[in-house]
């Protein structure tokens, strides 16, 4: 029997559910789960760690951790603002996260 799950695809509720990964936004840690929003506006979230999920889109799309709670799909990154408190990462979507010292220098060499 030949297997038809896209492998392009991100898989949820015991492959009930797919995601591309070009339609996630950003990732967000809470505790042992991940919340995936979306760019539709949706969001759920997964039961996995981000770190999971952050190895498994590491060849799936341009994604990078802005911070220890949030991960990124560079993609929708317009720009970055540097001000008085720190970098914030500013997305096309319209939302605002900071981005820690450590992991500003992997956003530069991208």
């Amino acid at each position: 029997m030949k297997n038809n799950l896209n492998t392009d695809v991100l898989w949820f509720n015991h492959r009930k559910k797919s995601v591309h990964p070009e339609e996630v936004v950003y990732l967000q840690s809470y505790d042992n789960y991940t919340k995936f929003y979306l760019s539709s506006g949706k969001n759920f979230l997964a039961s996995h760690t981000m770190k999971s999920y952050e190895k498994l889109l590491s060849d799936k799309g341009n994604f990078s951790r802005i911070n220890r709670g949030v991960l990124v799909n560079l993609n929708y990154l317009t720009s970055i603002k540097k001000t008085e408190e720190g970098n914030i990462a500013l997305l096309s979507t319209g939302e605002k996260f900071e981005v820690s010292r450590r992991k500003m220098r992997n956003i530069e060499l991208n």
